[in-house]
């Protein structure tokens, strides 16, 4: 699987709760940090939480394409009011800039000012995905069915053209 696989299934995405649940065990798997799912419904702006007392790190997902930065708002500062969180990973499906990343970074640390933050996109995301691909897979089986079928029809058809061309040679 290459980057560019990943970022567009991540891109895809439509189902919320399993991109929030890719994404926490993928933070957890690199951080090292043991984290639980929250509630699906009233997470509370987090959707998942560590249960170690000296790292209350937290990770938030979003599919929210539109209004990314009133979605990463709300929940950082929800996720103040609830939790105080020292460590936040907010992931995101959309592919962003540097630049913007840099943005919402700051927001969150406007939001967030004792937490240690990092905003994740598209690409970072499927980065992570690259680099632990049992994990990737186990969650988007399907997705990387379909294009490994849709490779297998494409070398097909250009299997048959080349022996088409073949038997017009030796004509």
């Amino acid at each position: 699987m290459t980057q560019n696989i990943a970022e567009a299934i991540i891109q895809d995405e439509e189902n919320s709760i399993r991109f929030e649940d890719f994404c926490r065990e993928v933070c957890q798997k690199v951080d090292g940090v043991f984290l639980i799912s929250t509630s699906k419904t009233y997470d509370q702006g987090r959707d998942a939480k560590s249960l170690d007392p000296k790292v209350n790190a937290h990770v938030c997902a979003t599919l929210e394409k539109k209004k990314l930065a009133a979605k990463i708002d709300a929940d950082t500062k929800h996720l103040q009011s609830t939790s105080l969180p020292t460590q936040v990973i907010y992931c995101t499906s959309v592919p962003l800039s540097e630049k913007a990343i840099d943005e919402y970074e700051l927001l969150l640390r406007a939001n967030l000012p004792q937490a240690s933050v990092r905003v994740l996109s598209a690409q970072q995301v499927a980065a992570l995905a690259v680099q632990h691909p049992d994990i990737f897979e186990r969650y988007y089986t399907a997705e990387l069915r379909a294009i490994e079928a849709m490779f297998l029809r494409l070398e097909d058809r250009a299997q048959r053209a080349d022996e088409d061309a073949l038997r017009l040679a030796l004509l």
